[in-house]
């Protein structure tokens, strides 16, 4: 690659892992949220709503993190060698 071509990539992939992990701290954060709000609820509806959104957000969470093992090999290989 000529010039800064390589660079201006590397620098694009960068960005979009430092978006993708602050998307999944917002994410985990709304599991935790969730599950808080579910435990206090009062209403059996209400928690049970409460859980559903909770599933919803631990998809998320497994999208996001999949896509950030993906494009960092390095995180990639953190998760396989605690998979054993």
């Amino acid at each position: 690659m000529a010039g800064g071509e390589g660079d201006a990539g590397a620098s694009g992939r960068a960005q979009d892992l430092a978006r993708l992990r602050d998307q999944l701290v917002g994410e985990l954060q709304a599991v935790t949220g969730y599950m808080q709000d579910a435990a206090r609820a009062s209403d059996p509806r209400v928690r049970a709503r409460f859980l559903e959104i909770a599933t919803d957000e631990r998809h998320h969470v497994a999208e996001l993190t999949q896509l950030i093992r993906e494009l960092d090999p390095l995180q990639d290989q953190a998760f396989r060698q605690i998979q054993g």
